[in-house]
């Protein structure tokens, strides 16, 4: 069913219709008077004769106008006269353009969101790239702090590995040298108050060992933190090897090989036996071999050094003999 529409009579149907149409139109169509109006007229026929399309179109006009009701309208703000159907097309047709202009408009309010969204991806990635070239920058810092970090640490244990040779050698020293002053007193006791008793006879045989005995890193800082002496040929010939290889050596096992075969060679009363200094010179050999490159003893207890340094220790017991220095029975170094 149509909605209530304005009905026009059809001028043609009756003279009190066509008075009617002749009427002045009501105020709701005075607001029409001034714009144009659209007629919109609708019908169907069937075509008897092809090549009389056209006229039989204009019967059907002629008919449709003459036996349809007209109404009037109000479509998208224009008044269109029409029947039922022509009304139908024309709001239609004004349905269609509102579509239009809706696509049309929804078309450019999509341009604009997309293009703004399409700036604010733009500003995103340079923001990203931004932050991305921030966060490389502080990553190389960071990671060359880390590199200057870890060459501090090397650093710092090379310093703390070298300051604990060198404890180790203050201690060694610093106990062999409160037995000397240990031996003074002992001596003095002895001497001058004449009440030495057996303890005091053990403090003053040790102090004497002590002070005429060896001490291969005190006397190596001799030739090298101290410079107090430069005849290093006479060192190696006492203790086997070069005073700047020795001074960096806190090897227990190793320092008493040494302070062992330079104790017998440099005793009046003490010689070694061929094998004696056989395995002595085999123990040195290998001991230099192990450390070839280096600037101080570092490789000092692989299990061929160890075997070595065992068999010449454990030859002391039988490869060295007493000899009475009157006599003439001590050996002399080439």
């Amino acid at each position: 069913m149509p909605p209530k529409l304005s009905k026009t009579k059809n001028p043609s149907k009756s003279g009190k219709a066509n008075d009617k149409a002749q009427k002045p139109v009501s105020s709701r169509e005075n607001k029409y008077e001034s714009t144009t109006c659209n007629a919109v007229l609708f019908t169907k026929f069937k075509i008897e004769d092809d090549k009389k399309r056209k006229e039989e179109a204009q019967d059907a006009f002629e008919k449709a106008l003459r036996d349809d009701t007209l109404y009037d309208k109000d479509v998208s703000g224009k008044l269109v006269v029409g029947n039922q159907d022509g009304l139908f097309l024309a709001e239609l047709a004004a349905e269609v353009q509102s579509v239009k202009y809706e696509i049309a408009s929804q078309k450019d309010e999509f341009s604009r969101r997309l293009r703004k969204h399409e700036d604010e991806i733009a500003s995103h990635k340079e923001e990203i790239a931004s932050q991305k070239d921030e966060f490389s920058r502080r990553l190389r810092k960071h990671e060359d702090e880390i590199a200057s970090h870890k060459e501090e640490i090397v650093s710092h244990k090379k310093e703390a590995t070298r300051l604990g040779k060198d404890v180790i050698r203050l201690q060694v020293s610093s106990t062999k040298y409160m037995q000397l002053r240990n031996r003074y007193i002992s001596t003095f006791k002895r001497d001058k108050l004449g009440l030495s008793n057996g303890t005091d006879k053990k403090i003053i045989k040790k102090g004497n060992d002590i002070a005429h005995g060896p001490n291969v890193i005190t006397d190596a800082a001799l030739y090298t933190s101290l410079n107090q002496r430069s005849d290093k040929d006479t060192f190696e010939k006492l203790y086997g090897l070069n005073p700047s290889l020795v001074s960096g050596l806190c090897h227990n096992p190793t320092i008493a090989a040494l302070n062992t075969r330079a104790g017998i060679i440099s005793s009046p009363d003490k010689v070694g036996s061929e094998k004696f200094n056989k395995l002595f010179n085999e123990f040195i050999d290998l001991l230099k071999e192990s450390n070839e490159g280096r600037s101080s003893l570092e490789n000092v207890s692989s299990k061929r050094l160890n075997r070595a340094r065992s068999a010449f220790c454990a030859c002391v017991k039988f490869e060295v003999c007493l000899v009475d220095p009157k006599l003439g029975g001590a050996a002399h170094l080439d």
